[in-house]
């Protein structure tokens, strides 16, 4: 018989041991919808590791064996909290050769994104890795016992036992998405098999494009074509109710509306080929008519320059005038002035002349944009037929604030708050941080955190989401009613919203396609497009982005005088090499 003391302090070792387990597995807990226990399984690796560790412990080479255990360890945490944190933004697993492209990125939206909130979360995160560290530390101290005589027999039979059922509960399971037990190895191979396939395709470029068949089609009816992309506009919104009844009565006000102003319209769903951020692989998958889910892809085929066809590039081959309207792009530390699809004429930041109060990352509301493009570039004296894209900015998270509709945009420009520009001018970054940090603790005072805690972090966070989804809408709304030219316009969201779309690969999102003559819409109507701007959370996708190309080449081509043959369909676009 034992003393409970000296029972508890055989047990101690084996707890911290467990312990140690947990905070591994942390990670996996964590997903869009929350903090979920349910979703925690053991990982194979990770018992392999205390395995050796019990064989290692205490013979001729430990230190040495330590050492190169240690850096596997390490390895593990790291893809761990990499893989996890990219699933919950992206619902998908970042590709290792990729990262290496994005990490500017991230560095530029945390600049976008700075504000004392901001400051204060990543602080948090900080003294959260060192508490962990503090902890793991800790219980690692903990379970030394463990590993040395005389309880590492009992361990290596404990342990031995776990990867027997490890191993066999792997060997029976259906469903290798649901196991048990997880194992990291194999998602790793897979990664580093789709990273090379990657850079190989990066390295050997794109073979004939089918788009270059192009060339030979001739336009004698040239409507107007006009992109509008919905930032995060997603079909989460269908799928959860709480979000579908705040957006199916805009939807259908806005359908009653235009039906009634002349406007037909079809809706569906297209595939994008990410999910959570990174709308320019959205876009570029659109335009260039190939799924492009990967950075590296992307900035290649940029390069290509005019070896590469785009929508962009077939409209002014054509003698359209093309324009594009991106009110966040202004140059800062991290962000060079691009023009990646030669748009004749690009309306940025800095055109717009904005001196409101800011509003979430994009800064300038989406209503003052589009009135400015439409006063001082869509109704100029050109006579030549306009391709337009303006990728809208006001339903970008964190989702603060939902802009207001007004009366006249230009009275936007004269909004009271805190201004876009500083004293001096200039335009505040991470980088300028001109207000010193007295001047924001004094604004983010007891009060304004408490509220800020409330209103941004609790149940309100999804609804104003929605209601800058539903005001971007507006927006559209507005402008359509105003247009009577013969015109398609194409409004669809790029990807799914990041940190609110629920566990599950899905990376659809609604496309509505308006034209004053149906005959415009008829291609659409074919391919599964359905009448109205409504779409049930069950209707399948109909497109995905990449077949944007061969879809709107046809249906101009179908309106054409003659009845000449349209191209083929592409759906899912043009595939890359390698």
């Amino acid at each position: 018989m034992y003393a409970p003391g000296t029972r508890f302090r055989r047990l101690a070792p084996f707890l911290a041991v467990a312990g140690l387990w947990l905070l591994f597995e942390l990670p996996t807990a964590f997903s869009a919808a929350g903090f979920a226990p349910a979703r925690v399984r053991p990982t194979g690796e990770l018992l392999v590791l205390i395995f050796f560790y019990a064989l290692i412990a205490e013979s001729k080479h430990e230190r040495a064996f330590r050492r190169v255990w240690f850096v596997c360890l390490g390895v593990l945490i790291l893809l761990r909290v990499d893989w996890s944190t990219c699933w919950i933004i992206t619902r998908s697993r970042p590709l290792l050769y990729d990262q290496l492209f994005l990490f500017r990125h991230l560095l530029v939206l945390i600049s976008d994104l700075w504000s004392f909130p901001t400051a204060l979360c990543l602080v948090a995160l900080a003294l959260a890795v060192w508490a962990i560290a503090r902890a793991a530390r800790a219980l690692g101290r903990a379970a030394r016992p463990a590993f040395t005589k005389p309880l590492r027999r009992h361990t290596l039979m404990a342990v031995s036992a776990a990867l027997l059922f490890a191993v066999g509960a792997t060997a029976v399971a259906r469903d290798q998405t649901n196991v048990v037990v997880r194992w990291m190895l194999p998602e790793i191979v897979d990664n580093l098999r789709e990273s090379y396939r990657t850079y190989l395709a990066v390295r050997d470029g794109i073979f004939d494009s089918p788009y270059r068949g192009y060339a030979g089609i001739r336009l004698a009816r040239r409507p107007n074509v006009t992109f509008m992309f919905v930032e995060s506009y997603g079909k989460v919104i269908a799928d959860s109710p709480d979000l579908a009844v705040r957006l199916t009565a805009r939807l259908s006000d806005m359908q009653r509306r235009l039906d009634a102003d002349g406007w037909h319209m079809v809706s569906g769903y297209s595939t994008a080929p990410v999910s959570g951020g990174r709308s320019w692989l959205a876009v570029g998958s659109i335009f260039m008519g190939t799924n492009l889910p990967y950075e590296s892809v992307f900035r290649h085929l940029v390069r290509e320059g005019a070896e590469v066809p785009t929508i962009p590039s077939f409209f002014a081959e054509r003698g359209y005038e093309t324009i594009g309207l991106e009110p966040s792009d202004r140059v800062r530390p991290g962000v060079e002035e691009v023009n990646y699809y030669r748009l004749e004429r690009n309306v940025r930041f800095d055109d717009l002349g904005y001196r409101g109060k800011a509003i979430g990352w994009g800064l300038v509301p989406d209503q003052y944009s589009l009135g400015f493009a439409e006063d001082h570039v869509l109704r100029g004296a050109s006579e030549r037929p306009r391709f337009f894209m303006f990728h809208m900015v006001s339903s970008h998270m964190p989702w603060s604030t939902v802009p207001s509709l007004v009366d006249d945009w230009r009275a936007l420009g004269d909004a009271h708050g805190e201004p876009v520009v500083n004293a001096h001018g200039e335009k505040r970054t991470l980088w300028d941080l001109g207000d010193g940090l007295y001047t924001r603790l004094h604004r983010y005072g007891r009060e304004e955190m408490r509220r800020w805690v409330s209103y941004r972090l609790g149940a309100g966070y999804r609804e104003r989401y929605v209601e800058n989804v539903a005001y971007d809408l507006s927006v559209i709304e507005r402008h359509l009613v105003g247009e009577h030219a013969d015109e398609l316009v194409i409004v669809m969201g790029d990807h799914q919203p990041p940190a609110v779309a629920p566990d599950g690969e899905n990376f659809d999102v609604p496309v509505h396609v308006f034209a004053r003559d149906p005959a415009l819409l008829a291609e659409f109507s074919d391919r599964g497009f359905s009448p109205g701007l409504l779409l049930h959370s069950s209707t399948p996708p109909v497109v995905e982005h990449a077949g944007f190309f061969s879809l709107l080449v046809r249906a101009l081509v179908r309106v054409q005088p003659g009845d000449p043959t349209p191209p083929p369909y592409l759906r899912h676009g043009m595939p890359l090499s390698g």
